[in-house]
């Protein structure tokens, strides 16, 4: 099984504490056709995701058993700015950071 989650990259906080689950997908086939149905033009809009390709994504995936699949590029660079004096300091209202699939056993 795949899960797709939303990352926040908050350092106070662990891995499991900076995800949002998703979605659980069967098999690659089905996470292809739908994962990118995750963004919406209100909350999440794709224009500010560098959307990285799913057959890249896929073969660091077989490896690692995961793998990002977009990054959010408004809240890099916000963070990015907000970080230049202090590299602790993370705002809690930036949206998600990342889109990643993991592998559920």
């Amino acid at each position: 099984m795949y899960e797709v989650s939303f990352h926040t990259i908050d350092p106070r906080k662990t891995f499991q504490e900076n995800k949002r689950i998703l979605g659980l997908f069967n098999n690659l086939e089905e996470l292809r056709k739908n994962y990118l149905n995750f963004f919406d033009d209100e909350f999440y809009p794709i224009s500010d995701w560098e959307v990285f390709d799913f057959n890249n994504c896929i073969a660091i995936f077989e490896r690692e058993k995961e793998a990002i699949l977009a990054t959010n590029e408004v809240a890099k660079n916000a963070l990015f700015m907000k970080n230049v004096g202090d590299r602790s300091l993370v705002p809690d209202v930036l949206p998600p950071m990342l889109l990643m699939v993991e592998v559920i056993e």
